[in-house]
């Protein structure tokens, strides 16, 4: 099943999607204060943290820029009601800062979010571009590009990394730069393909794989809470998988098999 109706490739045309995003659901938020004051509004974000190759000059700027690209651009502006100015001057130096006026900006500082649900799945890896970018930026592979951590431990039906250890740091991050705001994992969890070989004689499947993946996510997620991170709940992705996404999803995610 396809979802995308057109198939545009654009860095600043998703930059300006992206901002308009913020501030539609700045608006929202205001909408609903107008009715009523004392409503808590929160949203969902994927936060993905980002590590970088090595402290090396060029690897620290490509992990800082994936970092503002992917993370503070949504979180700053829908906690704090700010842009981050690390962001807002790099795009500009490359010609793909949004136009603003000052009514929107702000309609975003004044009604920023009370909570936050954390979408993660998986880390995000990055090294310093292999060619020098000469000119402006078009993609944001012209500032960092992907990297495959020698000791990443990986879910090869998906191709993506299992690191556990980045629930922590997502909290780090929450407590120390977001006032330590309430939070939960909206969506946490694994696929894997083929799972009927797994199935014992009552029509179990036996997914020890995916006990074990949750264990390890809920271990450092304690340890979190136990250092003070205000993370009030877990939630699995899925409790069981619809047949629409089962048509694009090839390796379930649910941790309930449907029968027919």
């Amino acid at each position: 099943m396809n979802f995308i109706i057109q198939r545009i490739v654009d860095f600043k045309l998703a930059i300006l999607a992206g901002y308009n995003t913020i501030l539609a659901h700045a608006k929202a938020i205001k909408a609903m204060r107008n009715v009523r004051s004392d409503i808590r509004i929160g949203t969902i974000l994927n936060l993905t943290p980002v590590y970088g190759r090595s402290d090396s000059k060029d690897d620290v700027q490509a992990t800082r820029i994936a970092n503002a690209l992917n993370i503070t651009s949504f979180m700053d502006a829908m906690v704090k009601g700010t842009f981050d100015p690390f962001m807002v001057n790099l795009l500009k130096e490359h010609g793909l800062l949004p136009e603003t006026n000052a009514k929107d900006l702000e309609i975003i500082r004044e009604n920023t979010m009370k909570f936050l649900g954390v979408n993660y799945y998986q880390p995000r890896r990055v090294q310093a571009p292999s060619k020098k970018l000469e000119g402006l930026a078009t993609m944001p592979e012209d500032f960092y590009e992907a990297y495959a951590w020698p000791e990443r431990r990986m879910n090869p039906y998906r191709g993506w990394e299992i690191y556990p250890e980045a629930i922590k740091d997502i909290a780090n991050l929450i407590t120390t730069q977001y006032d330590n705001m309430p939070w939960y994992v909206s969506e946490n969890g694994m696929g894997v393909a083929d799972e009927a070989r797994f199935k014992d004689e009552d029509g179990m499947i036996q997914d020890a794989y995916r006990v074990e993946f949750v264990e390890e996510h809920l271990q450092y997620l304690s340890e979190a809470i136990a250092g003070g991170a205000n993370c009030f709940g877990y939630h699995m992705w899925t409790f069981v998988d619809s047949s629409v996404m089962a048509q694009w999803l090839p390796e379930p995610l649910r941790i309930l098999r449907r029968r027919p």
